[in-house]
């Protein structure tokens, strides 16, 4: 059994704040200038998932003594693969300003200026150390606001293949075993998270952590779970 997905999409919206984000406007007086992709505009995902049968079945009491030990050993397992993968996140470029130095005196979010011409990406390409060019921005020198649009980079992307192997037993008609092996990001592979957008710090464009700190869920590192389940 194999089933995939694939969806293209493209959310736009002019802030995003509550349930843990705190992507304010930059200037509450203009919601037009803050029109942009929103904090969860993943425009490709990709998942599939799959269950395959070994291809080891019983051929009843006409099999021979090794066979039947060959058919106990590798028959009746099961292997189920699990891959998603989707396309970066924006990142709010942002700037410190103190009250007095903002006409408004309203100082969340304020984004720094864009220098034209300059690509947002390194010239040795985005890395770990150095995700966003910092050349391509400069701070705001008047009290107005920059001119950054809101999300104006992109972060790293994600994939990761998760992995599960099963083995049924029959212990009578009404009573069976299972056992399932299930690791999570089989190939341990690291899932950055966005890099830091603050540009009025050293660590600009810097990523320090992976998309996912938390001891379980996706892009945590590889995981390996034991289980024996007993079902009548």
């Amino acid at each position: 059994m194999l089933t995939a997905n694939y969806t293209w999409s493209h959310e736009i919206d002019q802030g995003a704040a509550g349930g843990g984000d705190s992507d304010y406007p930059g200037n509450p007086a203009c919601l037009a200038c803050e029109r942009a992709s929103g904090d969860y505009d993943a425009r490709q995902v990709f998942t599939a998932n799959a269950v395959y049968d070994m291809p080891f079945r019983s051929g009843g009491s006409a099999l021979s003594s090794l066979a039947r030990l060959v058919h106990a050993a590798f028959g009746n397992w099961s292997l189920s693969p699990i891959v998603t993968a989707r396309t970066c996140l924006p990142i709010n470029a942002t700037e410190d300003r103190s009250s007095t130095s903002v006409a408004t005196g309203y100082t969340t979010s304020q984004r720094p200026n864009r220098v034209p011409g300059v690509s947002l990406s390194p010239p040795g390409g985005p890395q770990r150390g150095e995700w966003i060019n910092p050349a391509a921005f400069s701070l705001v020198a008047g009290s107005g606001y920059g001119d950054a649009p809101r999300n104006v980079a992109r972060g790293p992307g994600l994939w990761q293949a998760d992995l599960a192997l099963s083995k049924q037993v029959h212990l009578s008609e009404s009573a069976q075993l299972r056992f399932r092996c299930e690791f999570f990001n089989a190939f341990n592979r690291a899932q950055y998270g966005l890099p830091l957008s603050d540009f009025s710090t050293s660590s600009f464009g810097q990523i320090l952590n992976t998309v996912n700190t938390g001891p379980v869920s996706t892009g945590t590192p590889r995981q390996i779970q034991l289980s024996v389940r007993l079902q009548f």
